[in-house]
């Protein structure tokens, strides 16, 4: 996590996907090398508060937010799941 004083937030890669069969081409495709993934809610995280930023690479986005520690908290306390990718692949 970096600031960007220009932008004035900080800010966590993150990828949306609409649908299950979405996630799963994420999971095979740009989220291989991680064997597992934390799952969120599009609703939930606007809810909490957090800026859903686009990057102009969809389906990659920027959940962002002001402050270092509000974003942590954000994140923290939003629901979510933790989910095995099934397409794992270790590197090496």
């Amino acid at each position: 996590m970096r600031r960007y004083p220009a932008w004035g937030r900080y800010g966590v890669s993150a990828f949306l996907a609409n649908d299950a069969a979405e996630l799963d081409v994420l999971c095979e495709t740009r989220l291989e090398r991680f064997a597992t993934l934390v799952v969120f809610h599009r609703e939930d995280l606007i809810a909490s508060g957090l800026e859903l930023v686009p990057t102009f690479r969809a389906p990659h986005v920027t959940l962002a937010a002001p402050e270092l520690d509000l974003l942590v908290n954000r994140l923290i306390s939003c629901q979510h799941e933790t989910m095995a990718n099934t397409h794992h692949q270790p590197s090496g």
